[in-house]
């Protein structure tokens, strides 16, 4: 039997398999972007203690951005290149409480922590007509 990373089911979330929590972020090589440094200590943490590793600059071996917003130059490259994965912060907590709790999951269970695509913009819309 086979079994897939944290990592490796987000980006294939239709393969559903059991990871145990101590390895929970094994393979995954995460970037912060625009996190409070208090916090990304404490994330940083977490995210080593769960077999993560991460790295400062965004580099192609990235499978994650954590961001809690879409405009920085790591993010935006996210966008047009629809890879890394870019997710809020609110993952990794997450990720520490399943840790703890020794709950299995799917990757599902982590797709709400996705940043959102419009997460943060400002939409303005012009000569819109009215639907008939």
């Amino acid at each position: 039997t086979s079994t897939m990373t944290l990592c490796e089911k987000l980006n294939n979330s239709s393969y559903l398999l059991s990871q145990e929590g101590e390895n929970l972020l094994q393979n995954c090589v995460i970037t912060f972007s625009h996190i409070d440094v208090q916090v990304k200590d404490k994330l940083n943490e977490q995210i080593v203690e769960m077999k993560g590793k991460v790295v400062r600059e965004l580099r192609k071996s990235v499978t994650h951005i954590i961001s809690d917003d879409w405009f920085s130059k790591k993010c935006i490259y996210a966008r047009k290149h629809k890879s890394p994965t870019v997710m809020r912060p609110d993952w990794i907590d997450a990720c520490w409480e399943m840790k703890l709790s020794g709950i299995h999951f799917s990757p599902d269970n982590f797709l709400q922590y996705k940043l959102p695509i419009f997460y943060g913009m400002k939409l303005c819309f012009s000569q819109v007509r009215k639907a008939v």
